[in-house]
């Protein structure tokens, strides 16, 4: 496997596990604890890892400049799960909010086959769903985030104010008992609250 292709698996797997073992990684990869320790080396240069005593843990700025796409083949089968979920309880003609997330991605393919009308400010979302003439589409506009792929602000928060949802799917960056929800954007965590 040549070594950038490895690189960008091993940060997959700190993505996907936070941390990460030279041994582990050698056998995966079937290479020497050498190679690895020289492919960690440079995901700790990048601010990606930082390297431990027998392995790499993920930095933690990291997730924050993760691209969508990236984000998009990370726990594929969780998101999968969390779309089935959702298309047990929507219903045909509910009006629903959908946000920037990948999750969102497998939430819309799961959803494809039932009628609904559908409102969002992530370009993705509306370039999927504006190819399905069984979906009704709302776009919120306002200023682009080119993190985020979203539109946000003060008009895109504007126009949010005029719907009501019968779901709001969102989804955020951290989830925690004492502090909630939180996302690495304020301006998108304003949307994601409206909705």
């Amino acid at each position: 496997m040549i070594p950038l292709l490895r690189k960008e698996k091993i940060k997959k797997k700190l993505l996907e596990n936070k941390s990460v073992s030279v041994i582990e990684l050698s056998e995966f990869f079937e290479v020497s604890h050498e190679t690895i320790r020289r492919d960690l080396k440079l995901l700790d240069e990048e601010g990606v890892a930082i390297r431990t005593h027998g392995g790499a843990v993920l930095a933690d700025s990291v997730v924050s400049r993760v691209t969508s796409e990236e984000l998009k083949h990370i726990f594929v089968d969780e998101k999968k799960i969390i779309a089935d979920f959702v298309k047990k309880h929507v219903k045909s003609r509910d009006c629903i909010f959908v946000d920037s997330s990948t999750t969102a991605y497998y939430v819309m393919e799961a959803l494809q086959d039932i009628p609904l009308k559908i409102v969002t400010n992530s370009i993705e979302t509306m370039s999927y769903i504006s190819k399905n003439d069984m979906h009704e589409l709302i776009g919120i506009g306002g200023v682009i985030s080119k993190n985020g792929r979203c539109f946000v602000g003060t008009q895109a928060q504007k126009m949010l104010s005029n719907y009501y949802f019968d779901y709001a799917f969102i989804s955020c960056r951290t989830l925690e008992l004492e502090n909630g929800a939180m996302d690495s954007s304020d301006e998108e965590a304003e949307i994601k609250r409206l909705a």
